[in-house]
């Protein structure tokens, strides 16, 4: 009797112990997720006239490279009307593979919302290119139209279900600033490329 009740007593414990030290290693993990984000806020406004197309800003751009197939009809949901000055930022997970659904999530429990493609393209026009340092990502725009990607390497008709999302930056390395390419990358559900994400600041 006095074996078993001291058995039990051990049991407890360590089910007490274990389920202590889960605790603090929870936090410890949310902890960390939560200091590793890095906001570079833009300073000023930019400015953003939703009624061009991306085809007319492609054609006013000075682009290295760019993907034909981002254009009015696979990005067919962009705002096409009116104009505004918005606060943007770009937020770094400090390289860590996420979800692009994560980033989402975070930016709106933050006062953000993703931005979209006519947004990123306003912004890179706004900014100087010395200051864009690594690529980044406008998932408010995601294409289901699209098949494949000549600059995606993986088997993108597999992701084409999930969608497509305009990637600035990506591709041959400039000297001193990212190379001007506004390419494709798969909406994935389980861990994207650990670019920036470009977002917009909540009115």
């Amino acid at each position: 009797m006095i074996f078993n009740n001291l058995k039990n007593s051990l049991k407890m414990k360590k089910k007490f112990l274990l389920a202590n030290l889960l605790c603090i290693l929870s936090s410890v993990i949310i902890f960390s997720s939560c200091t590793s984000v890095k906001i570079t806020s833009v300073p000023g406004k930019l400015y953003v006239d939703y009624a061009l197309t991306p085809e007319e800003l492609i054609s006013t751009g000075d682009y290295e490279l760019y993907d034909a197939q981002i254009n009015s009809l696979n990005f067919s949901d962009e705002k096409s009307a009116g104009k505004d000055t918005l606060e943007v930022a770009l937020v770094d997970f400090n390289k860590r593979h996420i979800s692009y659904r994560y980033a989402a999530k975070w930016m709106r429990k933050n006062g953000m919302r993703p931005a979209t493609l006519k947004e990123m393209q306003y912004f890179v026009e706004a900014v100087p290119d010395s200051s864009i340092h690594d690529p980044f990502v406008a998932i408010g725009s995601v294409s289901h139209t699209i098949t494949s990607a000549p600059t995606v390497v993986i088997n993108s008709i597999i992701h084409a279900k999930k969608g497509f999302v305009p990637v600035w930056g990506e591709g041959v390395t400039v000297p001193g600033r990212c190379a001007r390419n506004l390419t494709l990358e798969p909406l994935e559900k389980g861990t994207g490329n650990p670019f920036q994400f470009l977002a917009v600041k909540i009115k």
